[in-house]
Parts: C-alpha cells; sequence; structure tokens
C-alpha cells in the first residue's frame, strides 16, 4: 500500500523539495488520514528514524496530498426507523 502511494507521489510531483523520502511522507499521510492527530504521526515517524519529521511537515504533506485521497464512501439508505 504505501510503495503504491509513495509512486503515486512521485507521478504527480506534488513536493517540490525531496528533503524526505516520499515512503516517509506516505507513512504520515495515512497515519493522519486513518485518526491519529498530526502529534502522534510525527513521534511515530521520529521513532522509525525520521529525525526532522514536526507534526507541521506531516500536517502540510497531508494538505498537500488531500487530492490523491479518495473521500471515505457513505451509504445512502432509503427510509430511517423511528421509535
Amino acid at each position: 500500500m504505501f510503495t503504491h502511494f509513495s509512486e503515486l507521489l512521485e507521478t504527480h510531483n506534488i513536493f517540490v523539495r525531496n528533503r524526505k523520502p516520499n515512503r516517509i511522507r506516505s507513512l504520515g499521510i495515512a497515519l493522519l488520514y486513518y485518526g491519529l492527530s498530526c502529534r502522534k504521526a510525527a513521534d511515530v515517524l521520529r521513532f522509525l528514524g525520521a529525525d526532522n519529521a514536526s507534526h507541521e511537515a506531516v500536517r502540510e504533506w497531508y494538505h498537500g496530498a488531500k487530492e490523491l485521497l479518495s473521500a471515505p464512501q457513505k451509504q445512502c439508505r432509503p427510509m430511517i426507523a423511528i421509535d
């Protein structure tokens, strides 16, 4: 999953500067997408060896790649039961 997403980041050239590898960015984006806070996602990245991954960097990565992420599917229900 992360390799596919990092390849998408490379082909769309979203990030101008390549100071961090796209695998690190894709992991930070995925952690934020699945509900972790920016600070906790940055802590996980620092634990895994990305020294300069701040919470602000993770937030900027997420907002930069937001167009590549699909919105969660919402199910349309035709009727609602009321008690």
